[in-house]
């Protein structure tokens, strides 16, 4: 696979993991800030703020570099002839 191909896959999957991410995670911030917004106390606000963001972010780029790499060529072992030949 060239490498046009394979980045244009890996942008693809991110931005697919991306939009899913952060629809998911506005979906589960809306559902649970409703019936407990202000229960969080103000100290925990800023941790929880940067998780989030994180999770948002970090996800997607782990994801994109695992499907970078499965889409890389095959890696093949030598033979243990082979080895001793050497």
């Amino acid at each position: 696979m060239s490498l046009a191909a394979r980045l244009a896959l890996t942008f693809a999957a991110w931005l697919a993991i991306t939009v899913t991410t952060a629809t998911v995670m506005f979906i589960v911030a809306w559902i649970l800030a409703g019936p407990h917004a202000g229960l969080l106390p103000q100290s925990l606000e800023v941790a929880v703020w940067i998780a989030g963001y994180a999770v948002i972010l970090l996800l997607p780029l782990v994801a994109a570099i695992l499907i970078y790499r499965r889409l890389s060529a095959p890696r093949v072992c030598p033979s243990p002839q082979q080895l001793r030949s050497e």
